[in-house]
């Protein structure tokens, strides 16, 4: 009963923070108007993927793949708990039989969800446990697997009062989980029903890479100059770049912010008055800093860059440094990082540095014009090394 409170309390506060302006809220809540009567539309008997985002789907997309490839008579359904998730899954061009929003987690809602649906199977993606989902699809005998399990000490289920929670993940089918710290996790709950497989975003980013199509305009305004890439940069890090770039006149600066928007890029400009956009027709080559103000270029300035300061890291929100590290990039970013492991074990190998200054920024660059081609050969290296989680995962199905 205490969940149930909790669930329409969050609710409630989302409504009305999207009846005071909050755009997200808005489409988060309009997202779900009518949610029955679009999942009847949707193909019955699928195997169901469930992300709570874009970055959740982004690893399950070489799971998706493939599934597809190895069941080619399956339906595949994609539930997203964000908006992030339905406004952008169709830029990774993943073929889809259905998507849509996962409703909130109510007993009434999860009953109605699962028998309009009807999965075969339900794939819950990095730590998304809605206990009455779970609850629910257990109760139909469907089984529910864990992909790319990531668990934390301090999560509720780890806590004395995390009894309710515990209950609801023990039920879980099994876990493909991606380090030895969440195996232990699991164990100290009595879940042992786990392999260890690794992180599927090695296997995405590879992928990626090898399909990834040239700019050729990109290509033009660099002319083979090295470039610091600020990648889904938010404010704090633009702000940072902002307060040493006078020490960085030398440098070439491609910045992609976190959100494509009238708002940000007018913002962008005010910070940085001599730079361009990269929609214009023509980019001159003479200018140092170039804002990316489309969308869908960020990979290609990865790829063409020879650092990048990746957004996030001062809101807990860290983008993914698998993006850049794929082509080989040394790595900074803010100190707000414990929730991706990755994070770490870049620093602790010195693939990456925390910036928390613009000074500490400035050093970063020039310690890397000395020290980047050691350390970018070290960094593909070990992304190479930890590909095949995909595999590993579709093997427990044969």
């Amino acid at each position: 009963m205490f969940y149930q409170a909790l669930i329409y309390i969050y609710n409630s506060a989302i409504f009305l923070s999207s009846k005071f302006g909050n755009e997200k809220a808005k489409k988060w809540i309009d997202g779900r108007k009518n949610w029955r009567h679009n999942i009847e539309k949707l193909p019955k008997n699928s195997t169901l993927f469930h992300c709570a985002s874009l970055g959740e789907f982004d690893q399950a997309v070489p799971v998706i793949q493939a599934w597809r490839k190895k069941f080619p008579n399956e339906k595949i359904l994609v539930s997203f708990f964000s908006p992030s998730g339905m406004e952008h899954y169709h830029k990774r061009g993943i073929q889809l039989d259905g998507v849509c929003y996962l409703p909130m987690d109510t007993n009434r809602n999860m009953q109605d969800f699962l028998e309009l649906a009807a999965p075969l199977r339900i794939f819950l993606i990095k730590y998304e446990f809605w206990p009455n989902f779970i609850k629910e699809a257990y109760s139909r005998n469907i089984p529910v697997f864990s992909l790319a399990t990531l668990l934390r000490p301090n999560q509720l289920y780890f806590k004395w009062y995390g009894t309710f929670f515990r209950k609801s993940i023990r039920k879980v089918t099994h876990f493909f989980t991606q380090h030895e710290e969440t195996n232990t996790l699991l164990k100290s709950i009595d879940c042992d029903q786990f392999t260890l497989v690794g992180d599927t975003r090695f296997d995405t980013v590879i992928s990626r890479k090898s399909q990834r199509i040239p700019d050729e305009k990109l290509a033009n305004f660099l002319k083979n100059r090295r470039a610091l890439i600020l990648g889904s940069a938010w404010e704090k890090e633009t702000e940072i770049l902002a307060s040493c770039l006078e020490k960085l006149q030398h440098e070439t600066i491609i910045i992609a912010p976190h959100q494509v928007n009238t708002t940000s890029i007018s913002r962008l400009k005010r910070q940085f008055p001599d730079a361009i956009c990269y929609s214009e027709e023509n980019l001159d080559s003479r200018k140092n800093v170039l804002i990316l103000d489309t969308i869908g270029q960020l990979a290609n300035a990865y790829a063409h860059g020879s650092l990048a300061f990746v957004g996030g890291g001062y809101h807990g929100s860290l983008h993914n440094i698998l993006e850049p590290a794929v082509y080989g990039l040394p790595i900074c970013f803010g100190p707000k990082h414990l929730k991706f492991p990755e994070a770490s074990t870049f620093l602790d190998h010195n693939f990456a540095r925390e910036i928390k200054t613009g000074e500490d920024l400035v050093n970063f660059i020039n310690e890397m014009k000395n020290q980047s081609e050691d350390v970018s050969s070290g960094i593909q290296t070990f992304i190479e090394q930890r590909q095949g989680a995909t595999e590993k995962i579709l093997a427990f199905f044969s």
